[in-house]
């Protein structure tokens, strides 16, 4: 019988309140978009690699929250890499995290597998509670890679202007020459401070838009990166096409070149990757 220590018993009460009792039976845990690591990333404390070297897992009767078809396991694992923490991680960690139950209706055997974890409060020496549900994630490189470079833009304070929350206005300017044109699409932000894309269109060349902030719109400046936070924020919190009250007093010819342009913005941001 596993005897938890206080410390163990306050993380599985923190665990439980997390909201593990909403997953979802299925037969795997969901692999997180890239919009899902930022999300996680901001709640984290701490986030690392490591490496499990040992399961136990929790009876069902000490399991409160446990979702039908999920075993809880504690679990422990050696730390590779650490990708952002607020104070020091020791080597070995110990962690809880529900998991389906495989095909033959027992818990999932993770030992060896390299893992990504997000973690919240530290309970004990080493002893971390997950700060997400799905907290645990399944290491690749690249999502590695990825998480570092999120961890880095989310520390821009700046990044708080970039977050649109609706679409306040747009308009449309046709240039001197044949093709040539120019729309503003006007955005609120979660900072209040203005924000709008640019869309520049030029004969012969491919279209562009371009991110500003500030009262000046200056077309200059460059669009966000594909990849970034920024660009990954943009692809969910934009609608998919302009509203309705910001077309409805624009001629035919304005409101379709408004929607060609936007349209072009939102192709350039691509989906929304949630998971979750």
């Amino acid at each position: 019988m596993i005897k938890a220590p206080q410390s163990f018993a306050i993380m599985l009460f923190a665990f439980t309140a997390m909201g593990m009792a909403q997953a979802i039976p299925g037969t795997e845990s969901p692999v997180a978009g890239r919009v899902d690591l930022i999300d996680m990333a901001v709640d984290a404390e701490t986030i690392l690699s490591a490496t499990v070297t040992k399961t136990r897992t929790i009876p069902q009767d000490k399991s409160p929250g446990l979702a039908p078809g999920y075993r809880r396991l504690l679990v422990d694992a050696e730390v590779d890499a650490l990708l952002t923490a607020r104070g020091s991680v020791p080597a070995e960690i110990k962690y809880l995290v529900d998991l389906p139950e495989d095909a033959r209706g027992r818990a999932p055997n993770i030992r060896e597998q390299r893992v990504l974890l997000f973690l919240g409060r530290e309970y004990g020496p080493g002893e971390f509670a997950l700060a997400h549900k799905y907290g645990q994630q399944p290491w690749t490189s690249e999502r590695e890679t990825d998480v570092r470079r999120f961890v880095t833009e989310l520390a821009d304070p700046k990044l708080n202007a970039l977050a649109p929350t609706e679409v306040v206005s747009a308009f449309h300017v046709p240039g001197s020459l044949p093709g040539e044109s120019e729309s503003q699409v006007f955005l609120q932000t979660e900072s209040e401070q203005p924000m709008s894309l640019v869309i520049l269109n030029r004969p012969g060349e491919t279209p562009r838009y371009a991110v500003a902030t500030g009262d000046i719109i200056d077309p200059n400046a460059g669009a966000p990166a594909k990849g970034s936070v920024v660009a990954l924020g943009m692809a969910c919190d934009l609608p998919a096409a302009l509203p309705d009250d910001v077309l409805e007093e624009k001629s035919p010819s304005e409101r379709a070149a408004l929607e060609k342009d936007f349209a072009f913005v939102r192709e350039q941001l691509g989906e929304c990757e949630r998971r979750f």
